[in-house]
């Protein structure tokens, strides 16, 4: 083919392809606009999609994958289809398909005839003067106009705002919200949950009670009875470590359960509440155990892999409640222990998640924070068992110092007591035990004696060697600290309102005096817990407001009119 019709042939071809090219873009535009538009209106009328997919930088999806579709959708064009619409446009009667079927342009090869170098003669001829943008010319105004028209419009209705016709939107935002809200419980959860363990909460003790109880070990290990005021001096000093720790603790834990809002959650029913197992978990704790407890758990774990592998809905929804009466006796029990609250409050919003999980859009965001309430609970369980042992060994260490104090200050030619004795004790019980049986030995009263032996002096082994006198050097140096008591002496109630030299008669104020005494009596266990007195003044106290019972009682006479 000659190289003028060639090159003429090429560039309408390509000419024709670019305005095919660019006509299937503009349809597609207006195809494409036109079901976004429907779609904008379905989301932002009816909410039936969401309305996140459709805004202003969105609208410019349509023309990218108006021209992606029309790619596919334009064919090209061969040369004998260019030498056609040659032909057709300039009114050459078939002079370039002529020329271009002779010489291939149809695919099928060099065509021979008498002919061929006539027509190609005149097809070159004409070629020169033959104008490509005349055979195939580029008029974009019209479809470009309708094309941003419908973009623009587009745009446009994307700041429409949402009516939500059916309260779908609402339904939708609520569960985006819920689900938000369970993850980020689900991660508060974790994050706790891996505190507590890198706290060994799994040990007896918290690591700074173990030390003391260690310093104590050694304290009594190392007593010399050749150095009786020394070891006393040391045991003093141990004694103001334990009454400070013991202090300590009780103030974390109150601390812990004010941070968790303790008292504030709601009680559970009580069908959901097994009074046998809750007492069972009170009695284990208060020992330090959390077998049951564990066990509980357990239980727990268990039925949660029912409600995961149930097969049908009512299985599903028997195992829900299964779990919630199993979750809600141990928030009960927990709410009810000092500082039990955090593993109350853990509980809680597992049992919100359980309800969540009733929606079947948060179904699984629920289960899974579920799953991490449940074991922050068992962490924070664990933690409420090691603080349990924590006070209950501080108590012992304290009685243990006692009875070494007594049993050191009795032992016979001036001696004090010897390490060496404490080979086989082990735990603080131990050492309380040993001492309280040197003291017996040395006719003292140990913690453990009646209060008839403590009245006159004598222990188990006979009367003390005291003289009962008390000699006291002012000049010594100590650590007391004068203190006036912030306390009332009666329930306040005024019982007098005048001073007398008499002796008063039984009357009224004698029975009111006794009513008073008694309503103190009952009021001590209370106020040795919220004053944090320690373990080891907890006897004494209470056989003083004894005393003022025994006291109360009417000393005899008779009464006269108008003592009262």
């Amino acid at each position: 083919m000659p190289d003028k019709t060639r090159r003429l042939l090429e560039r309408v071809a390509t000419r024709h392809r670019v305005a095919v090219l660019g006509l299937w873009t503009y349809r597609f535009v207006l195809i494409f606009s036109a079901v976004y538009i429907v779609g904008l209106l379905c989301a932002r009328v009816f909410v039936w999609l969401s309305n996140d997919m459709f805004n202003w930088m969105t609208v410019g999806v349509v023309p990218c994958a108006a021209v992606v579709a029309a790619l596919f959708a334009h064919r090209g064009l061969k040369m004998a289809d260019a030498a056609r619409l040659v032909d057709l446009r300039m009114d050459a009667k078939d002079l370039y398909l002529t020329t271009a079927t002779m010489h291939g342009g149809d695919g099928a090869g060099e065509a021979p005839g008498q002919y061929k170098p006539l027509v190609s003669a005149a097809a070159e001829q004409r070629a020169g003067d033959i104008r490509p943008q005349t055979v195939v010319p580029f008029d974009w105004s019209p479809n470009t106009t309708r094309a941003l028209g419908a973009l623009l419009l587009a745009v446009g209705l994307t700041f429409i705002p949402v009516f939500d016709v059916f309260g779908s939107e609402e339904e939708r935002l609520q569960e985006e919200r819920q689900i938000a809200e369970l993850n980020k419980d689900k991660q508060i959860a974790v994050k706790k949950a891996a505190e507590l363990k890198r706290q060994a909460v799994e040990a007896k003790h918290s690591q700074d009670v173990e030390r003391v109880l260690d310093d104590l070990r050694k304290t009594f290990n190392q007593m010399k009875p050749q150095e009786r005021e020394l070891n006393q001096r040391k045991l003093a000093e141990q004694r103001k470590v334990v009454n400070d720790k013991w202090k300590d603790v009780q103030k974390e834990r109150q601390e812990r359960d004010k941070e968790a809002n303790g008292g504030t959650l709601p009680r559970g029913f009580d069908t959901f509440v097994n009074k046998a197992l809750t007492k069972k978990f009170k009695d284990e704790l208060d020992q330090g155990s959390t077998d049951s407890l564990e066990q509980q758990f357990k239980q727990m774990r268990d039925t949660l892999d029912k409600i995961a592998n149930a097969k049908t809905k009512e299985e599903e929804q028997q195992a829900k409640q299964e779990l919630r009466q199993q979750m809600q006796q141990m928030k009960d029990f927990a709410q009810g222990q000092p500082g039990g609250q955090q593993m109350a409050q853990a509980l809680d919003k597992a049992l919100q998640q359980l309800q969540a999980g009733n929606e079947e859009g948060a179904k699984q965001a629920a289960m899974d924070a579920l799953q991490q309430q449940m074991n922050l609970s068992e962490q924070q369980m664990k933690q409420m068992a090691q603080q349990a042992r924590n006070l209950q060994s501080l108590k012992q260490a304290m009685e243990a110092i006692q009875n070494a104090q007594q049993a050191n200050k009795g032992q016979q030619d001036g001696q004090g007591l010897d390490g060496k004795e404490c080979a086989n004790c082990k735990t603080m019980a131990d050492y309380a035990k040993l001492y309280n049986e040197l003291m017996q030995g040395q006719g003292q009263q140990g913690q453990g004696g009646s209060e008839q032996a403590q009245n006159d002096g004598q222990g188990s082994g006979g009367r003390g060697q005291g003289k009962g006198e008390v000699s006291e050097d002012d000049s010594a140096q100590s650590n007391f600290v004068t203190r006036k008591s912030k306390s009332h002496v009666q329930a306040g109630k005024i019982l007098l309102k005048w001073k007398s030299d008499e002796l008063a008669s039984g009357g009224q104020s004698e029975l009111d005096f006794q009513e008073a005494a008694r309503k103190l009596q009952d009021g001590v266990p209370e106020a040795l817990v919220q004053e944090q007195v320690p373990p080891g003044y907890h006897e004494v106290i209470k056989k003083y407001f004894d005393s003022l019972e025994r006291n109360a009682k009417p000393a005899g006479g008779e009464k006269k009119s108008g003592d009262d």
